[in-house]
């Protein structure tokens, strides 16, 4: 249905600071620190990282996911997975750079923590640790933003219910 391509293209407009005339949501000014995660790093490179940068198995089509090449600056790849990107540098319209990182739930919860974010786009279901510790890295922003693409294909699991059950001011 399209859920992950339109985060995809949130997610770029939000590192770039290029939005189109009809954006209607929050708009991000400065640059960025923002995290995108998925299940396994596999399934992170092959479907966010695509979405984001192109197709990682062919080096020419860099730059033309949702960032467009002319945004792209260093990018530090994942040791272990075949053309996967650990991180990378986005240029932002202010002339300065946001910083992307790609993780994957299969790292565990330890390789969420310590640093402050202004965003994440989660792909798939996270465990509830990790939510936790997106959302901690949050709590000193003004302005952050989580987003999540998934199907509750576990069902009524805690993480289902506090999206749909559990609304606070905040946190919709």
């Amino acid at each position: 249905i399209g859920k992950t391509w339109c985060a995809g293209y949130e997610t770029a407009m939000h590192l770039t600071g290029r939005y189109p005339e009809w954006w209607l949501g929050h708009k991000f000014w400065h640059e960025l620190d923002w995290l995108v995660a998925g299940v396994t790093n596999d399934l992170t490179r092959d479907h966010v990282q695509k979405i984001l940068m192109g197709d990682p198995e062919d080096e020419k089509s860099l730059g033309t996911g949702t960032i467009p090449i002319d945004c792209i600056g260093a990018i530090t790849r994942k040791a272990g997975v075949p053309n996967a990107v650990d991180s990378v540098l986005v240029k932002h319209v202010n002339g300065r750079f946001s910083k992307l990182q790609f993780r994957a739930y299969e790292m565990g919860f330890k390789k969420f923590m310590g640093r402050t974010r202004d965003g994440a786009w989660l792909d798939e279901e996270p465990p509830e640790d990790i939510l936790s510790q997106v959302k901690r890295s949050m709590l000193t922003k003004t302005h952050s933003a989580i987003m999540m693409t998934l199907t509750p294909e576990e069902g009524m699991t805690r993480v289902v219910s506090q999206l749909l059950n559990d609304i606070r001011k905040g946190e919709s």
